[in-house]
C-alpha cells in the first residue's frame, strides 16, 4: 500500500503498473499524483495537532493505585459483580495490586479472555464480537495480591455505534528522536487502519516530556515495564484528552517496536500502573532513514491491544484471538498464515481490520 493514499487507489495504481498497463511517463505522473496526495495528506495530519510540554522532574509524586502492604500467608480470592442492561456498551475491570501478583477469573462459558501481567489484571466486555445479553455478570479476583487490590471499572452507555472517533494523547520524550514529520506520517496511516473499524481521530495532542533523560533507553525489557509504570502513573492523572488513547515515546527498548502494558489497558481510569503502550523509537529507523509508515503500523497494533485486541494468531500457533471472523493459523509467518495482513498478527506487519475486530474497537470506553 501507499503510504498516505486510499487502500483503494493504491492497490489499483499498482497493479496497472504491474501489468504494464499505464506508459511509463503516465505511471510516473500518477505516481507523482499519488506522492503530492501522501503529502497532503501528512501537512493536514500535522496541521491537526496540540503541542505542550511538561516536566517530568518538576511533577510531584502520583500515588500509586494501591499502597504496597505485606502479601497474604495464601492467595485469596474475591468476587464481584456488574450489570449490563440493555443501553451498556462496554464495561472494563482493572485491577492492580502492590502486594503481589493478581488475576481474573470470568464466570464460565463466558467468550472473554482477562489479561494479567503479575502485579494488574484486566478485561473488557465485549472482547468479542458477539452481543452481550442483558444480566448480572460475575468474576473473581485472585492470587497472592487480591486481598490488598484496588478493583476498578469504567463504563459506557449509550446506543450500539455504527461508527466512532478516538482522541489521542501523545507522550514525547524529549531526546527520542522522533520528529513532527514522522509522526505525522505514522498517524496518516493510524487513521487509514483504523477506518477499517469506521473509527477515526479526534483530538491529538502530543505532550513533550521534559527531564527524563534517564527513562529514555531502558537495558531490558523489564526495566521498560518499570518506565512504563512510572509514566503512566504520572501522566494518565491529568492527561489532555481524559478519554484518549495513551502512547509513551522512548528511544530505544531492546528487541521490540512497541508493547501495550495489558490487553486492555486502564482505560479512562487515572493514575493507573497500567495505561497505555510504549513505543521504542530508534527501531523504526532504516538504511533508508526513519519509516513513519512503520511506526504508524506499530502504533495502531499496540493500541489495539491496549483497547482489548489480541494477536490473532501467535508466533507458534499456541494461542488465537477471541474474534470470531478472523482466521487463525498454527504457525509461522505473515505469508504462510491466512491472518498475516491483519494488524493484530503476531508480526504486527499487516494493514487490515475485521469487522468482528472492529466491533470491539468501536465499543471501548475511549471511543465516543
Amino acid at each position: 500500500m501507499t503510504q498516505g493514499a486510499g487502500k483503494l487507489g493504491g492497490r489499483i495504481l499498482a497493479l496497472l503498473t504491474a501489468f504494464g498497463l499505464l506508459a511509463g511517463r503516465a505511471a510516473a505522473q500518477d505516481e507523482g499524483a499519488v506522492e503530492r496526495a501522501r503529502q497532503a495528506s501528512i501537512a493536514a495530519m500535522a496541521s491537526r495537532i496540540e503541542y505542550q510540554t511538561r516536566d517530568l522532574s518538576t511533577l510531584a509524586p502520583v500515588a500509586p493505585v494501591v499502597k504496597p502492604v505485606r502479601a497474604q500467608p495464601s492467595p485469596a480470592t474475591r468476587s464481584f459483580s456488574f450489570d449490563w442492561a440493555s443501553d451498556t456498551v462496554s464495561f472494563l475491570v482493572y485491577a492492580e495490586s502492590g502486594a503481589g501478583s493478581v488475576g481474573i477469573t470470568l464466570e464460565s462459558g463466558t467468550p472473554e479472555r482477562p489479561y494479567s501481567s503479575g502485579a494488574w489484571a484486566s478485561f473488557v466486555f465485549p472482547g468479542v464480537d458477539d452481543p452481550v445479553p442483558p444480566g448480572k455478570y460475575s468474576f473473581d479476583v485472585t492470587g497472592p495480591g487480591s486481598d490488598a487490590a484496588a478493583v476498578k471499572s469504567k463504563s459506557r452507555r449509550g446506543g450500539q455505534p455504527s461508527s466512532g472517533i478516538l482522541d489521542l494523547n501523545l507522550f514525547v520524550l524529549d531526546g527520542c528522536g522522533l520528529t513532527s514529520q514522522g509522526l505525522a506520517e505514522a498517524l496518516v496511516v493510524f487513521a487509514e487502519v483504523m477506518a477499517d473499524a469506521r473509527i477515526s481521530l479526534g483530538k491529538i495532542s502530543v505532550v513533550k516530556v521534559t527531564g527524563a533523560d534517564g527513562l529514555l533507553s531502558p537495558g531490558s525489557f523489564g526495566e521498560a515495564n518499570g518506565i512504563g509504570v512510572t509514566l503512566s502513573q504520572q501522566f494518565t492523572v491529568d492527561p489532555p484528552n481524559t478519554l484518549g488513547a495513551n502512547l509513551f515515546f522512548l528511544k530505544n527498548i531492546p528487541d521490540v517496536f512497541g508493547f501495550s502494558q495489558g490487553i486492555p489497558v486502564a482505560l479512562g481510569i487515572p493514575g493507573a500502573a497500567a495505561g497505555g503502550v510504549l513505543i521504542s523509537v530508534d527501531t523504526h529507523n532504516t538504511d533508508r532513514g526513519f519509516d513513519g509508515r512503520e511506526l504508524g503500523l506499530t502504533m495502531v497494533h499496540e493500541t489495539g491491544h491496549s483497547m482489548g485486541l489480541y494477536h490473532t494468531s501467535e508466533r507458534d500457533g499456541s494461542q488465537h484471538d477471541t474474534i470470531n471472523d478472523t482466521p487463525t493459523c498454527a504457525g509461522g509467518s505473515e505469508a504462510a498464515c491466512p491472518d498475516g495482513t491483519n494488524i493484530m498478527f503476531w508480526s504486527g506487519h499487516g494493514v487490515d481490520l475485521s469487522e468482528g475486530q472492529g466491533y470491539v474497537l468501536r465499543r471501548s470506553p475511549i471511543v465516543h
